[in-house]
């Protein structure tokens, strides 16, 4: 089955297994982890277990997001917002179009990106669902829902895996050549979320912005404003791509200084001791607050550069 190559959460995938097997799965399931936990993977694969549970090409094209029997809703635009037209048009096609021998999934990816007209809109279908069919929706939270639409889906909670384990998922993904350090490096920076470490070592885009918060926090325990600033300035354009590339060097930063405040060390990592962790904490948690107000990043990042410098010096 699909979802025995999901990593960790051996619980959570039991008791899937045994709702598939006993005909008890109910009709809205919500699998809520933060971003990294694979909770999309997971749906994938629930998908192909409750479809076409002897596996095949079948049960292989839903893995890869290519399957007619299972309909997917995901945001749009820079803003990931689920548009209310998307969902009605799901409802819609469920309703009339004729299902297979195994039924249908509709997966709502990301259902935390929903406005109040589209949750309203799923809402409705919720109450009254089709036979055969099977709701799987994803967030990084439950409480990220409307209460109203999170109460009618089963809660199965996923989380990240050991640190060990990670550090395992990614070394059976290293390309050819790559530092032999980096599974652990990413295992310690992402906390055990493994989606986010494979994306970094498969991204040689996302791996230079990983190692740039490295940098970053390194110069900021040396109290360097010059190299602070340098590094920053390579984040403040306002080009289709900056925005993304921006949250994710402060979440990254955010890691660096999380994995400190653990205690938890990997080859690379700057060795910060906690109580500098956490006087770094406050100010970088402001500026990603500030730059997702459309503020400009070059006046954030210049604040940022001066309360990092101090932080570092106490």
């Amino acid at each position: 089955m699909m979802l025995d190559t999901f990593a960790g959460n051996r619980q959570v995938v039991a008791a899937l297994q045994t709702a598939l097997r006993a005909g008890t799965l109910p009709h809205a399931v919500l699998l809520a982890g933060s971003n990294g936990c694979g909770r999309n993977f997971a749906a994938r694969s629930l998908a192909a277990d409750r479809l076409f549970p002897a596996g095949g090409p079948a049960a292989d094209a839903i893995m890869r997001g290519e399957s007619p029997d299972v309909l997917t809703v995901a945001g749009e635009g820079k803003s990931g917002q689920i548009p209310v037209e998307k969902v009605r048009a799901i409802r819609t096609e469920v309703h009339r179009s004729a299902l297979g021998e195994a039924g249908r999934v509709v997966l709502i990816k990301d259902a935390h990106n929903m406005a109040a007209p589209a949750a309203n809109a799923l809402l409705k279908v919720l109450e009254e669902p089709p036979s055969e069919v099977l709701f799987i929706l994803t967030a990084r939270d439950a409480a990220a829902l409307p209460a109203t639409v999170a109460s009618r889906c089963a809660l199965y909670p996923l989380a990240p895996v050991s640190l060990d384990a990670c550090e395992a998922i990614l070394q059976k993904a290293m390309p050819p050549g790559a530092d032999a350090t980096l599974p652990r490096l990413l295992a310690v920076l992402y906390n055990g979320r493994a989606g986010l470490g494979l994306r970094a070592l498969q991204d040689p885009a996302r791996l230079a912005v990983a190692q740039d918060a490295i940098a970053t926090a390194n110069a900021a325990a040396r109290r360097d404003s010059y190299a602070l600033a340098a590094l920053l300035a390579g984040y403040e354009g306002r080009a289709d791509g900056d925005r993304e590339r921006r949250e994710a060097l402060l979440a990254d930063l955010a890691g660096v200084l999380d994995a400190a405040l653990r205690m938890e060390a990997a080859p690379g990592l700057p060795a910060l001791p906690p109580a500098a962790a956490a006087l770094l904490l406050p100010p970088l948690a402001e500026a990603r607050l500030a730059l997702r107000g459309n503020a400009a990043p070059k006046i954030v990042f210049t604040g940022l550069v001066v309360q990092m410098a101090r932080a570092g010096a106490q």
